[in-house]
């Protein structure tokens, strides 16, 4: 990342803008999170490995829910704007939904890792995040919702559908790293699991 630096009057020591002051503090959340999952996510660990203060990090963020749904709102902004450009390719929602999953089956790893922590009971182990990780998890959901595709309609069956897609894409994510399987072949798998939610019996 380029970061831009504005000089002060009288020569003293460049700083760095607001704007990039706070993509370096997500950045160092982001890897803080990596590398030793979201319980370690804290104000302190985030400074730590910003090599700033504590008190830069308040500046930016009152506190650690607010830093994770700042770092997934900036970091799904991305990915978002790949899913977006993709979309303009496609006039028919079904070949959309199957480019989304191919691109799923290619995410980066850090991408993998912070969705696993947004899906993966975080907001048990740690609960003072729950009403952030509910509100991320509920967007991220909501992203597939509203292709308006029959399979997944915005209420609590089509969320559920979503919600179990992901974790299939996180045991195919596992099987890919571990070159037990091909990413085509994980494609292809999760495109099975898509078809046997398509058609499994519905309950009253």
């Amino acid at each position: 990342m380029v970061l831009e630096r504005e000089v002060t009057a009288g020569g003293k020591r460049p700083y760095l803008r607001a704007d990039a002051r706070r993509e370096m503090i997500l950045e160092a959340a982001e890897r803080v999170i990596a590398r030793d999952g979201l319980g370690a996510l804290s104000m302190i660990g985030v400074a730590h490995e910003a090599r700033v203060s504590r008190q830069l990090i308040y500046r930016h963020f009152t506190s650690r829910s607010e830093l994770l749904v700042g770092l997934v709102e900036h970091h799904y902004s991305i990915i978002e704007g790949s899913f977006a450009e993709a979309a303009s390719e496609f006039d028919d929602p079904g070949e959309l939904l199957r480019s989304r999953f191919a691109r799923s089956m290619r995410m980066p790893l850090r991408d993998q890792l912070l969705t696993r922590s947004v899906f993966s009971g975080a907001d048990q182990l740690e609960p003072d995040l729950a009403p952030a990780v509910a509100q991320v998890r509920d967007r991220l959901i909501r992203r597939w919702t509203s292709l308006g595709l029959p399979l997944y309609p915005d209420d609590a069956l089509g969320r559920a559908r979503v919600w179990a897609l992901f974790h299939a894409v996180f045991g195919l994510w596992d099987l890919i790293a571990a070159k037990e399987i091909t990413t085509e072949q994980g494609y292809e798998i999760l495109m099975g699991i898509v078809g046997t939610i398509r058609d499994a019996p519905i309950a009253n």
